[in-house]
């Protein structure tokens, strides 16, 4: 770990920087994060509102020339269906993979909330650890929450997914 202030390299053992006296509140927790997400949550489900309107209207647009019937709209929508599902899940991966192994190594729910995410030595994350950590979610979903809800109670504030792609976050 480093300092925020001055950079100077931390022990995991130190509260406060020898070199520059701040004190070292390393590690984000539970309720920092999950109101990053909370964030995140809020902009990406935005985007899609957008582009789901947008979808609506050249679907209404494409339909409107028959009057006979609303049939093919209804089956124009149904099939588009595995189609958005799979374009949801690309972009948030996209989201949070590429913000998170960026130079700010946060999305913008972290940024808001001061928080980044490295690997355990401080660094920045490669896109592939990035991804791997991003898909590790999952498993923390299939246990109903657990792997997020353990960021409360482990040392150095970790869920599944992050002791899975060996990475934490830290306050900024």
């Amino acid at each position: 770990m480093f300092c925020s202030q001055c950079g100077k390299k931390l022990a995991d053992f130190e509260k406060f920087c020898t070199r520059c006296g701040h004190v070292v509140d390393k590690y984000g927790g539970f309720w920092k994060r999950f109101f990053a997400w909370l964030l995140d949550s809020v902009l990406i489900n935005s985007g899609f509102f957008i582009l789901g309107g947008i979808i609506g209207e050249i679907v209404v647009f494409l339909s409107s020339s028959s009057f006979e019937s609303q049939a093919p709209a209804k089956a124009m929508v149904e099939g588009l269906k595995p189609f958005l599902l799979v374009i949801e899940v690309v972009l948030y991966w996209l989201y949070y993979t590429v913000f998170e192994s960026s130079s700010k190594q946060a999305t913008l729910g972290k940024l808001a909330l001061g928080i980044k995410v490295t690997d355990i030595e401080g660094n920045r994350l490669s896109f592939g650890r990035a991804t791997g950590r991003h898909f590790s979610k999952f498993l923390s979903v299939i246990l109903l929450g657990f792997g997020f809800i353990m960021i409360a109670f482990t040392e150095k504030k970790q869920g599944l997914h992050d002791i899975i792609a060996g990475c934490l976050v830290i306050n900024c």
